[in-house]
């Protein structure tokens, strides 16, 4: 069941916020490349691969249709993801004075 809709464009926030999350747990699961521009570049490409995959598998569900702005919208919560993380690693950093590799992303 889909909620109901509130404003234009909540279709495109709702994969943004998934796609998101799916990128945060990408950056997560790949901890252990320990080159920092691979992980980056790695997490993108299979993130928004499997973006595209999921909505080119709806042209074959009744109902459903390819939209190229859905594939942007999950392919920026990918990529605003590996920031965030990012972002996340530097505060603890710097206010816990928790010492990360310094090749994580």
């Amino acid at each position: 069941m889909l909620p109901p809709k509130v404003f234009d464009l909540q279709d495109k926030l709702l994969h943004f916020l998934a796609y998101f999350l799916f990128g945060v747990t990408l950056v997560i699961a790949t901890i252990t490349i320990r080159n920092s521009r691979k992980r980056v570049l790695f997490v993108i490409l299979l993130g928004s691969l499997y973006a595209l995959l999921d909505e080119v598998h709806q042209m074959f569900v009744p109902g459903r249709y390819w939209d190229l702005s859905d594939w942007l919208a999950d392919t920026l919560g990918v990529f605003l993801a590996i920031f965030f993380v990012n972002k996340i690693k530097f505060l603890l950093e710097k206010i816990l004075k928790i010492d990360f590799d310094e090749n994580s992303v």
